[in-house]
């Protein structure tokens, strides 16, 4: 879903997603969400709206992306904890005031806080490890490193 028909991404990244529409492996959809809902049997119920048409859909999982414009746009209407239109996360697991649903980078706040692309892989690592816990509940995830795991440097050899 995104709220134009034109992309300002990069023409590669643009030419790919318009071939996996074409190859109806994803569905593009213009619009903008309105609000989202919990619903009781694991599908997250998603409330779109386009000029003046508004639809209702069910997903397994929602994965916002927004541009590089720090406006909280339909998400101001989410019900997240807000301070000063940034939105307030747990910096444990960058998770907001509603379980289930992350912020990372210059969108987000917290004590301390520090507007660095630094500060946003710090956020995003720490953010992955609880999201793997939503998507795996009953699986153990295995942290490795680079520098150590024989696996992990095969992988990156072969490249």
């Amino acid at each position: 879903m995104h709220r134009r028909k034109e992309f300002k991404a990069s023409p590669d990244s643009v030419s790919k997603m318009l071939e996996l529409e074409k190859n109806k492996k994803v569905n593009f959809l213009l619009g903008q969400i309105k609000g989202i809902e919990d619903l009781k049997n694991d599908k997250i119920k998603v409330i779109t709206k386009n000029n003046e048409e508004t639809e209702n859909f069910e997903v397994d999982y929602l994965l916002p992306f927004f541009g590089l414009k720090m406006e909280l746009g339909p998400i101001a209407n989410w019900g997240l904890n807000l301070d000063e239109n940034l939105i307030k996360v747990d910096t444990e697991k960058f998770e907001t005031s509603v379980p289930s649903i992350f912020a990372i980078g210059d969108i987000n706040t917290y004590p301390g806080k520090l507007k660095l692309i630094l500060s946003g892989f710090h956020e995003a690592a720490l953010m992955a490890q609880e999201c793997f816990k939503y998507c795996y509940p009953d699986k153990k995830n295995i942290f490795r490193y680079t520098t150590s795991s024989k696996e992990l440097q095969k992988k990156l050899t072969s490249i």
